[in-house]
């Protein structure tokens, strides 16, 4: 029982882990983007 329990917090802790990652490289990209249309329109 308690191991079900910690195998199912540490699959949760992963995918939010995962979550957090995939939302970093999209804020990234995002600021790269947004800093190429900039330049463009300089």
């Amino acid at each position: 029982m308690i191991d079900d329990i910690l195998l199912s917090f540490s699959n949760e802790a992963a995918a939010l882990c995962q979550a957090l990652v995939d939302m970093e490289n999209s804020m990234i990209t995002t600021l790269e983007h947004g800093d190429a249309i900039e330049s463009e329109l300089l």
